[in-house]
């Protein structure tokens, strides 16, 4: 079956056919059928896309959980309408397990185990007998506890195996026109929060409304509002510094996370820096 790449993009000539012929011929030699561990950003967008284009079956699954933006889940829905996949939503209750909220350096570990084992029970019981996620060449030259629970739970990441880069998937997500192929990367609500402080309903939920409030009046793409406790500290892409010089808007800002319970406000001058994006043409 061949892959369609746009002629419209401006990277369609630097991206090389075989690239998309060895995830499918990956994703051939493995399953007839699989099930792809689907967060709704471009990794296991592009390989669910792949997979629904070459094999038999495909089932994609979202993990609901308490330390997950509610629209993660629905655009995770709206993608997978859009191109055309099935996709199911399951949901887990994290702050129940005592390793995951003592909030430790193995807090990624147990999520992603607590995941992987829910969607593994998930699709067993439905035929599947092969899990893939995407995980990229670049998340495993990181240290991530959670790639070891995929690895212990059998979870396969065809990407990171066959050396796919961030920057090569959004440009392949560019050029078969995905609709998240720039999408702004997101992380869990407990990355906002000081490893060995613990996790709570109510600090989730003040971090959830913080960020909400920092990107609807500063109009932001991009950000993380960090919970330390009497302070929250901001953190955005450098390029949005300057909407922070409207006094006006800082005030607010100021405002209404001292009305969650903040005491001081801070501007992260270092900037956000996990990003890795193409120009929008």
């Amino acid at each position: 079956m061949i892959l369609f790449i746009s002629v419209f993009s401006p990277y369609s000539s630097r991206i090389h056919l075989k690239d998309l012929s060895s995830l499918s011929s990956w994703l051939r030699r493995h399953c007839d059928k699989v099930a792809v561990a689907f967060s709704g950003g471009v990794d296991s967008t592009l390989l669910a896309y792949v997979a629904n284009t070459v094999l038999d079956e495909v089932l994609a699954v979202t993990v609901r959980t308490e330390v997950h933006h509610p629209w993660e889940i629905e655009d995770a829905k709206r993608v997978a309408r859009r191109i055309g996949f099935r996709h199911e939503v399951l949901s887990l209750k994290l702050l129940n397990e005592k390793n995951f909220v003592k909030n430790d350096s193995l807090r990624c570990y147990y999520c992603k185990k607590l995941m992987m084992k829910k969607v593994k029970e998930y699709v067993g019981d439905k035929g599947f007998e092969v899990i893939v996620d995407g995980t990229n060449a670049d998340d495993m030259r990181l240290e991530r506890p959670g790639i070891r629970a995929l690895k212990e739970e059998g979870v396969l990441s065809p990407l990171a195996e066959l050396g796919f880069t961030k920057v090569d998937i959004r440009k392949l997500a560019q050029s078969l026109g995905l609709p998240n192929w720039n999408k702004a990367p997101e992380t869990c609500l407990a990355t906002r929060i000081p490893e060995g402080t613990k996790i709570t309903l109510k600090r989730l939920k003040r971090i959830l409304k913080a960020e909400a409030t920092v990107k609807e009046v500063m109009q932001l793409k991009l950000l993380r509002v960090r919970d330390l406790g009497d302070v929250a500290k901001i953190e955005v892409l450098k390029e949005d510094f300057d909407k922070f010089a409207n006094v006006s808007l800082v005030e607010e800002v100021v405002s209404r996370l001292k009305a969650l319970g903040f005491k001081h406000v801070f501007l992260d001058l270092s900037g956000y820096r996990g990003y890795t994006s193409l120009p929008i043409y």
